[in-house]
């Protein structure tokens, strides 16, 4: 494994501690803060899906940053990969919780846990494989994840305090 693989391999590896950990403390954020209604746009408000999902989105975005700042010179396509990692670890949360919710017919604390961990390792690894295939800038494909994760932040800020009459709004 040469400088530039090692390289990727822990800025990966690196990421997923880094957004688990802030994800984890993140959870809790809203609330050491007194409920800080502008707290409250980036942090988890309840304990809906919904909620949980920024959990994953905004440090998978901080990280991404460095990731874009520090990866850019070898991985051209850094960007791209990060925002799609992002995307890609923000909605497996529903996907990993609704499914092993429908299988087993009730919720585990522990497994409710674990779907965000397991949720943040596929987006990492989601932009670890991108990292490796491409080798191009993607600057239409990074524009188009631009535009889904600014979609998203957008609705992650309306839906927080304005909440529609869906169950991924609602608490299990």
């Amino acid at each position: 494994m040469d400088d530039k693989e090692k390289s990727l391999l822990t800025s990966g590896v690196a990421g997923f501690i880094v957004v688990s950990i802030l994800g984890t403390l993140f959870h809790y954020v809203y609330e050491w803060t007194g409920r800080l209604w502008l707290i409250g746009l980036v942090f988890p408000v309840n304990e809906s899906t919904w909620e949980h999902m920024k959990l994953a989105f905004f440090p998978m975005l901080l990280y991404g940053i460095f990731m874009c700042i520090y990866l850019k010179k070898n991985y051209p396509a850094v960007c791209f990969a990060v925002l799609t990692g992002t995307i890609v670890s923000t909605l497996m949360i529903p996907i990993i919780f609704y499914t092993y919710r429908g299988v087993l017919g009730f919720g585990v604390t522990w497994l409710d846990m674990l779907t965000f961990y397991l949720a943040v390792l596929i987006g990492v690894i989601v932009e670890h494989c991108m990292l490796i295939k491409l080798e191009d800038d993607c600057k239409v494909g990074t524009t188009v994840m631009g535009v889904v994760c600014v979609i998203m932040a957008i609705a992650f800020f309306v839906f927080t305090y304005n909440v529609p009459g869906l169950g991924i709004f609602v608490a299990p």
